[in-house]
């Protein structure tokens, strides 16, 4: 920071911010809040994630239940069969 002259403040001397500055700082805030967005998506396709793989696991439990149904109902219609 600088201070400088200026004539529209009548000779006082003003403080005098460099651009460098304003952009690191413009660089800086657009930085935090693009990682807050990047972190909002990340979270909101976890629990999408999350519920899919809970959907998934419903079917397969399903699956199993349902192929455990034809075995036994299989092996109980030979039972019957043989006597």
């Amino acid at each position: 920071m600088f201070l400088v002259t200026s004539p529209r403040s009548g000779g006082k001397k003003t403080l005098f911010i460099p651009v460098a500055y304003e952009n690191i700082e413009t660089f800086f805030c657009s930085s935090v809040v693009l990682v807050n967005l990047m972190t909002g998506l990340a979270v909101s396709d976890i629990q999408a994630l999350q519920m899919e793989g809970n959907l998934r696991h419903v079917m397969k439990q399903a699956e199993f239940l349902l192929h455990m149904e034809n075995i036994l109902s299989l092996s109980g219609l030979l039972k019957v069969l043989k006597v």
